[in-house]
């Protein structure tokens, strides 16, 4: 290869990386914006709560908030119990320790 293809090509893969690096920091921004937003939708649901004794309209907004809550929690436990199943079912040590590690997220959650 001459020197000019070398340098072509280390372009190349290193263009690669980068976008590669770039797409990681996005997909962690955007998990990092999902967060706040589940924050402030569990801060906004625990004020309705107390809102509701001045206001009985807000109600029909508790109620939607609890249904939402209600269907995530029943998501996360699905997820969790077929991680789990999915773990006795592992080979190589690392793939269950990833594994374990996403179990963990998701009961953070």
């Amino acid at each position: 290869m001459t020197d000019k293809a070398n340098a072509t090509a280390s372009i190349s893969v290193s263009t690669a990386n980068a976008s590669i690096a770039q797409r990681d920091k996005q997909l962690m921004d955007l998990q990092h914006q999902i967060e706040l937003k589940e924050a402030q939708l569990k801060q906004d649901y625990e004020r309705l709560r107390k809102d509701v004794k001045h206001n009985p309209y807000l109600q029909v907004a508790i109620n939607e908030y609890s249904t939402y809550l209600k269907k995530e929690k029943e998501e996360k436990d699905k997820k969790i119990k077929a991680l789990t199943h999915l773990l006795q079912y592992m080979e190589k040590e690392e793939d269950k320790i990833e594994i374990k590690r996403e179990i963990m997220r998701n009961k953070r959650k």
